[in-house]
């Protein structure tokens, strides 16, 4: 795939944040990454609360923090998943998340096959967001 590493980095980052933020101590984060139709496809397996079917619409917004992270009293402003959702788009991808409750959490995300759809948007290195 093409994408910009310092960017696709940061999605990894932010989704691994999560991961390890709402999963129990020593348990086991899973990463795949798969090949299929035309894209390249990655998964973030969690052993979390999960995440209940009304929060998922709404978790890649900024300033969303579902329940459980409410709960868990977990760090952070929830513009984590909002940063992925916005340059995984910018990559021309898409990005999702299966959970059942009490079954953890698995985000995804898509990005076209190298020579498969529009190039990725030009994306200068520098900070996301600026005070």
């Amino acid at each position: 795939m093409r994408a910009d590493p310092i960017w696709l980095g940061q999605v990894l980052l932010n989704l691994l944040t999560n991961a390890s933020a709402y999963s129990p101590p020593e348990s086991t984060i899973a990463v795949t990454v798969a090949a299929q139709h035309g894209w390249v496809e990655v998964q973030v397996q969690d052993q979390g609360p999960g995440i209940p079917p009304g929060e998922q619409a709404h978790i890649f917004s900024p300033y969303v923090r579902g329940r459980a992270g409410r709960q868990a009293r977990c760090t952070g402003l929830g513009l984590g998943l909002h940063i992925v959702q916005t340059l995984v788009r910018l990559h021309g991808g898409t990005v999702g998340v299966r959970s059942t409750p009490g079954e953890g959490a698995c985000f995804w995300f898509r990005l076209p096959a190298l020579g498969l759809g529009p190039a990725p948007r030009q994306l200068a290195c520098g900070p996301i967001w600026r005070s």
